[in-house]
C-alpha cells in the first residue's frame, strides 16, 4: 500500500487534490488541516491511506503521522468508515477529537456530518483507553479536563451504553455504586461498560 506521496499540487477542488508524481496525477482527499498547507504549485510529501471498497480504490491525505495514525484508529470502529473518519478529522481537528473521545464527549461528537448519538457512543466506547497515546504526542497543552469532570462523564456514558444495549434504567441504576467506583478508580470507558455487563448478567 502506498503510504506517503512527494509530488507537486496540480490543482485542488473542494476536499480533493490532484497530486503530480512522476507525470502521475494522483486524486487524494485531504482533512481540512492538510488542505490549509496546501497549494496549487507547491511541493509536498503528503501522508496517505489507501482505502480499498468493492466499488473503488480512494487516497486519503493528512497533515501529519499522527492524523493519519488517528484516522487508522477511528476506522477500526463499527460503523466508522474512511468518509465518516475524515469528516470527524476536518471537523474538529486531531487534538480537539482525541480531547472530545478521551472525556467522552459524546454531544460534541455528534457535531460531525453524518455522526449519530449511537456512532458517537461507539467511538467513546472502542477508542477512549487509546486516546492516552496520542494525548502525549502533542507538543503543546490540551484542553485541560478536570479529573472529576472526567469520571463523572464516564461514569454517565457507561450507564447509558448499557441502556443503550437493552438493559433497564432500574437495572442499570442497581449498580451504579459499584460502576461509581470503577470510574472512580480511574477505569476508561471500555472498561466500565464491560464491568456492568458482568455486573448485569449476574443479576440476571
Amino acid at each position: 500500500m502506498i503510504a506517503l506521496l512527494r509530488g507537486i499540487v496540480h490543482s485542488r477542488i473542494d476536499e480533493k487534490i490532484v497530486l503530480m508524481v512522476r507525470g502521475v496525477g494522483y486524486d487524494v482527499t485531504c482533512t481540512r488541516t492538510a488542505l490549509e498547507r496546501l497549494s496549487t504549485g507547491g511541493e509536498v510529501d503528503l501522508p496517505v491511506i489507501t482505502a480499498v471498497s468493492e466499488n473503488a480504490i480512494e487516497l486519503y491525505g493528512f497533515d501529519d503521522a499522527t492524523e493519519k495514525q488517528l484516522f487508522s484508529k477511528l476506522i477500526t470502529v463499527s460503523g466508522i468508515g474512511p468518509k465518516a473518519a475524515l469528516a470527524l478529522l476536518s471537523t474538529f481537528g486531531a487534538r480537539t477529537l482525541v480531547g472530545h473521545i478521551y472525556s467522552g464527549n459524546e454531544k460534541a461528537i455528534t457535531k460531525a456530518p453524518g455522526i449519530g448519538k449511537r456512532s458517537a457512543q461507539r467511538l467513546i466506547v472502542d477508542l477512549s483507553g487509546a486516546m492516552e497515546e496520542f494525548r502525549n504526542r502533542f507538543s503543546r497543552p490540551m484542553e485541560t479536563v478536570s479529573l472529576l469532570e472526567r469520571k463523572s462523564g464516564i461514569l454517565n456514558q457507561g450507564m447509558s451504553a448499557l441502556m443503550n444495549l437493552g438493559f433497564r434504567s432500574s437495572e442499570v441504576d442497581a449498580i451504579s455504586r459499584e460502576l461509581e467506583k470503577e470510574a472512580q478508580a480511574g477505569a476508561d470507558l471500555s472498561t466500565l461498560v464491560k464491568k456492568g455487563l458482568t455486573l448485569l448478567r449476574k443479576e440476571r
